[in-house]
């Protein structure tokens, strides 16, 4: 089963139902001063967490050098209710899951489109 790593502007709700449905879902708190991006990054490599974030920064921040390697789930969506965002991810995880790891995926309106491979070639 997938696993994944919540990263800034993902609500709890959000992590709650993912746990819910089955899914190890390690979450970092916005606030954790320990949590950079580069420690984040490695946290998910080295775990083989797929990151799920709406934060702008941190993807372009953790795609410089090929820093995240092990999947990125990029929300923009993040202005949805708690519960909507949920929904959105959910679908897109069943629908999509054996595609998520390795890759970097924007989730779009209602569509989960891949940007690219983070996979070392």
């Amino acid at each position: 089963m997938l696993k994944f790593l919540s990263y800034k502007q993902i609500p709890t709700e959000v992590v709650a139902v993912l746990r819910e449905s089955g899914y190890e879902v390690f979450y970092v708190a916005s606030d954790d001063a320990d949590a950079t991006v580069v420690s984040v990054c490695e946290h998910a490599n080295k775990d083989s967490y797929i990151v799920i974030t709406g934060d702008e920064a941190f993807v372009k921040e953790a795609l410089m050098d090929k820093r995240l390697q092990s999947g990125l789930l990029q929300v923009l969506q993040t202005k949805l209710a708690p519960l909507q965002l949920a929904e959105l991810l959910m679908r897109a995880i069943q629908k999509n899951g054996d595609n998520l790891p390795y890759c970097h995926h924007r989730l779009e309106s209602e569509q989960l489109v891949k940007v690219k491979s983070l996979a070392l070639v």
